[in-house]
């Protein structure tokens, strides 16, 4: 549900309350080894770095999101 909600902060243009929802969701797939989530919070979190114009911080979470989807051989996300 996490994920959920910090797409639709994200979809109202609510920057940190979508940062804030998909950091705590990175944090859980995270704990529990969930590789694909992990890709998504970090893709949820570029885009918010965009919504920021923050291009620094959005390249490198959406390198990770990729390294992740490419480690469970899923090249497209």
């Amino acid at each position: 549900l996490l994920e959920e909600r910090a797409g639709l902060h994200f979809d109202f243009r609510e920057a940190d309350a979508a940062r804030e929802k998909a950091s705590a969701a990175q944090t859980i797939f995270e704990r529990l080894g969930d590789v694909p989530g992990q890709a998504r919070a970090r893709n949820l979190l570029g885009q918010v770095a965009l919504l920021e114009r923050d291009f620094d911080a959005a390249r490198t979470l959406f390198g990770e999101m990729l390294e992740r989807f490419q480690e469970v051989g899923d090249p497209v996300g």
